[in-house]
């Protein structure tokens, strides 16, 4: 039977609206996994190989890192590097009067449910300048780009490794010269990796410390040893902090929503 064009284009549309209903799954559209170093890093759920949006929510977590203990001296490799000047040795071991402590990475080391959080527009800005790196531990996102710049009117190179991350490679290396003044270079560190380490050897006292994780959930302390964490959804987090010369210490903490909570991360000698 020979149907006319019209009754056909009917049921086409009929057809299309049935297709399209509420409530049927056929409806949802389903982003595309995106490369590492676009605008946000791909994170699929174990079984279904599907992009999904990060967990939010407005639960914080705030407190400080503590040193207890005696701080021993701190004795920089020394050598003779005129073209530096009269440079003050950076102690990584930062501890005010009453214990807090500066340069401690802090973030959310286990508990998040998978799910991909946007990147960071900005980039991350690591500056060799008066022949160190400033600053000297950042937080930066797998996949966010980093500005490296040389400030200095001499030869660095930045080396990039795996030390102090119980690895042995890592896809995060790289090794390049910048020679001029006021050369940058831009890389990426596609995996999350707690610390990647950075070093100049041509003077061999430069070193940098990046924490690199998938999530927006970390902070570096300052000089009063605080820290805050916002945004978290409700569950139950490893809060990690780590340190250049005093290694991890961890603890569990539980959140509600809605819920702010305090902690306190100590490090001993």
């Amino acid at each position: 039977m020979r149907h006319s064009p019209a009754l056909v284009a009917a049921i086409a549309a009929a057809l299309a609206s049935a297709c399209h209903a509420p409530g049927d799954a056929s409806n949802v559209t389903k982003s595309a996994p995106s490369a590492v170093g676009s605008d946000s890093a791909s994170v699929k759920t174990a079984n279904r190989g599907v992009q999904v949006e990060g967990a939010r929510g407005n639960s914080r977590i705030t407190g400080s890192v503590l040193f207890r203990g005696p701080v021993p001296t701190f004795r920089e490799p020394s050598a003779p590097f005129p073209e530096c000047g009269a440079r003050t040795p950076q102690d990584p071991l930062r501890v005010s009067g009453d214990g807090h402590l500066a340069n401690a990475f802090v973030y959310i080391k286990d508990g998040l449910p998978p799910g991909d959080y946007a990147l960071p527009t900005a980039p991350v800005l690591l500056d060799q300048r008066g022949c160190d790196y400033l600053p000297r531990v950042f937080g930066i996102r797998a996949g966010q780009q980093l500005v490296i710049k040389n400030s200095d009117k001499l030869l660095h190179n930045v080396r990039s490794h795996a030390d102090g991350a119980g690895l042995t490679q890592s896809a995060n290396s790289f090794n390049v010269a910048m020679p001029n003044e006021g050369m940058t270079l831009t890389k990426t560190f596609p995996e999350a990796q707690v610390p990647v380490a950075l070093n100049c050897d041509v003077h061999p006292w430069m070193r940098a410390y990046g924490g690199v994780v998938a999530h927006p959930f970390f902070a570096v302390t300052g000089d009063d040893g605080a820290f805050s964490l916002s945004g978290l959804p409700a569950g139950t987090y490893t809060l990690e902090a780590w340190h250049e010369r005093l290694g991890r210490t961890s603890m569990t903490i539980k959140l509600g929503a809605d819920e702010s909570a305090s902690a306190q991360l100590e490090f001993k000698p």
